[in-house]
């Protein structure tokens, strides 16, 4: 792991786990699942909507039905919502927001008036539950502090490790736990300041070997209910 990609990583933590609560995208970040979806007055069929979701991290967005897949960033503003995808092109959405609902209307060409079905795209959404998860992280056979997690799935979660090594994930705020799926797990241990802080120029001092999700061997489910997950890492 180079230390631009560790400092990545750890402010992607600071992102996801220390997000302001005014911050005008907070209600709408994580993993929604598909309920209703129309364009025009056309209805999706009942699998099409199984396989639909969207992912909200940050300021990044991720959609994907049967017949499509955009991501892009989004900016907020009040009840109204720009979706630019990463070609270019603006979505012009209002929305509705909840803790566990999201409906949306969106045209390409004017922003819709009221959120409903109409001449344009309608969807509703609920979030997707998470569960808890906690756990433990040792190095050669001892707990390891502060070291961060990430568990990547259809959202990533995160963690950093107390001093006993035992650590509770976050999607959204610190310890709300995952949803359910199939995640595989990232852990750095980087370089601190004085104050406890990442170092800029940092390393990781388990030297990128469980850093990398495309290489790494880590991998969990996480189910509905607690979930608790511990990994013994090794510097030999």
């Amino acid at each position: 792991m180079t230390r631009t990609t560790l400092l990545l990583v750890c402010l992607l933590v600071s992102s996801i786990l220390a997000q302001p609560p005014g911050d005008a995208t907070a209600k709408l970040q994580g993993l929604w699942l598909a309920t209703e979806m129309l364009k025009g007055d056309q209805a999706a069929p009942k699998d099409a909507l199984a396989k639909t979701t969207l992912v909200i991290q940050g300021d990044r967005f991720t959609f994907t039905s049967p017949d499509m897949s955009q991501e892009g960033t989004l900016k907020v503003d009040g009840k109204t919502l720009d979706l630019v995808t990463k070609e270019g092109k603006t979505v012009l959405c209002r929305f509705e927001a909840t803790d566990d609902t999201l409906r949306i209307a969106a045209k390409h060409d004017e922003r819709p008036a009221e959120v409903k079905a109409g001449d344009g795209i309608y969807i509703a959404l609920k979030r997707a539950l998470s569960h808890p998860v906690s756990g433990l992280v040792t190095l050669n056979g001892k707990p390891l502090r502060q070291a961060v997690l990430t568990f990547h799935g259809e959202v990533a979660a995160t963690g950093e490790t107390a001093d006993d090594g035992t650590y509770r994930l976050g999607t959204r705020k610190p310890g709300d736990g995952a949803p359910a799926g199939e995640y595989v797990i990232t852990i750095a241990w980087p370089e601190r300041d004085e104050k406890g802080g990442v170092k800029a120029d940092g390393k990781d001092r388990l030297q990128g070997r469980y850093a990398d999700p495309k290489t790494s061997a880590l991998k969990v489910i996480v189910a509905p209910g607690s979930n608790a997950f511990r990994f013994d890492l090794a510097t030999k």
